[in-house]
């Protein structure tokens, strides 16, 4: 069965420091599923790619002692990024529409994580 961790205030500081590479580090000690997919949410503009790339400065930064640039490229794949405000109902049709996307015909288990 499929997970998904949802991280709402995606964009914070809780995420870049703590959430994601503490991820990271149970992906590498092999205690996070391989078929779990993080998509974080937020109110800033990033692209996956470009949430990606700041979370690998970051991770690399505070996991400096795990990190590996193959395994964090591998883990990567898995983690995307949705633009969205909690205030704004359109914003979770959107993010609906991702999950649905993402997860295709799995009946994945969910995580909803309110970094906010």
């Amino acid at each position: 069965m499929a997970h998904t961790i949802v991280i709402f205030g995606a964009s914070g500081d809780l995420t870049s420091r703590k959430l994601i590479p503490a991820l990271y580090q149970l992906d590498q000690k092999n205690r996070l599923p391989a078929d779990t997919q993080v998509i974080g949410v937020s109110r800033s503009e990033f692209t996956d790619d470009a949430w990606r790339a700041s979370l690998a400065e970051s991770t690399q930064k505070f996991a400096a002692r795990d990190f590996n640039e193959a395994a964090w490229s591998k883990f990567a794949q898995r983690v995307f990024y949705q633009p969205g405000d909690i205030g704004t109902p359109e914003d979770f049709t959107a993010l609906d529409d991702r999950l649905r996307q993402l997860e295709g015909e799995s009946a994945a288990t969910r995580i909803y994580y309110l970094s906010t």
